[in-house]
């Protein structure tokens, strides 16, 4: 069966036989692994198609659950992001997050709407990368349904004194529940935060990330939210350290 989606190639790899692995994040599909005998050589709309940061139109043979691209003409592309070393970093991050994070052919519309988008932005951003960065994570655990619970007391549902957050439980705890926490508590994954850090995280789920291009918060600011975002991602979407993290660290 032969289909058409827009995608947005993620890796590649190149196999026997001169033939390539493309990993690409499609409108209709999901995540899918596609084989290709194309080659990336000349400028051909199917060459400039198969590199990664390219959002393009893919014409794929489907056969028992195993993908062909045979081929593929660029929408847009994101190369330009190469040329400063901050923003490529910052785009790969949201690659590899995506190959690490979504399963395989299951449908992913909205993961791959925000991927384009935050792409779309950073490339028109000159500086606070890092702002447009915690907007894709929280949307990213939004989207995932693993949005935390900020409006209420996970525990007792207060709405006041909401002075700390829970990463193991997902949510803001009250003052009273902290005090009163559990034996078996993981204290080491409950933080302190003030009204300002919760405001900043649901403005990020709030906003559409296209509206946050010139967007920047402190950092300070950066730094609070850095601190809760990368343990709730590891526990919640059961992430591992990526390869493109290291660079955030070195900063």
């Amino acid at each position: 069966m032969n289909v058409q989606t827009e995608g947005l190639v993620l890796r590649q790899i190149q196999t026997i036989n001169g033939r390539r692995m493309i990993t690409i994040l499609t409108e209709r599909f999901g995540k899918i692994h596609a084989g290709t005998s194309l080659t990336e050589r000349g400028k051909s709309k199917a060459a400039l198609a198969l590199r990664p940061f390219t959002h393009g139109q893919y014409e794929l043979y489907i056969n028992h659950q195993n993908y062909h691209l045979h081929q593929g003409e660029t929408i847009q592309n994101f190369f330009k992001l190469g040329e400063n070393i901050d923003k490529y970093m910052y785009g790969a991050y949201a690659l590899e997050f995506a190959d690490r994070v979504l399963v395989e052919e299951q449908p992913a519309k909205e993961f791959f709407r925000l991927v384009l988008d935050y792409l779309k932005a950073l490339e028109n951003r000159e500086k606070m990368f890092q702002t447009l960065l915690l907007a894709f994570q929280w949307k990213a655990l939004q989207i995932s349904g693993q949005q935390p619970q900020l409006k209420n007391c996970i525990r007792c549902d207060a709405q006041e004194k909401m002075e700390y957050f829970s990463i193991e439980e997902g949510g803001v705890l009250c003052k009273s529940c902290r005090e009163n926490k559990d034996a078996d508590t993981n204290v080491s994954l409950i933080y302190p935060i003030n009204g300002g850090i919760i405001d900043a995280i649901q403005y990020f789920l709030d906003t559409p990330i296209r509206e946050l291009e010139k967007v920047g918060i402190t950092s300070e600011m950066a730094a609070s939210l850095k601190i809760l975002v990368e343990p709730y991602m590891k526990y919640h979407l059961d992430m591992k350290e990526l390869k493109s993290e290291r660079f955030f660290m070195e900063q």
